[in-house]
């Protein structure tokens, strides 16, 4: 994944931080730390069906 980017689409949806390793968007109550290889970190919820719907509306599949 080019981290800049989805950084770059990433931003009208909420605050982002962008390093070499990682994208980290902050969503309403909701985090994603997405990395260079395409998997994801999703903090804010402990429903599996949730964080993939959170990563496909951001990331995409």
């Amino acid at each position: 994944i080019d981290l800049e980017a989805l950084a770059g689409r990433l931003r009208a949806a909420g605050e982002v931080k962008v390093n070499p390793y990682l994208v980290r968007l902050r969503a309403g109550e909701y985090e994603l730390n997405v990395f260079e290889h395409a998997r994801a970190i999703v903090r804010g919820t402990d429903d599996v069906g949730l964080a993939r719907s959170l990563y496909a509306r951001y990331v995409g599949t």
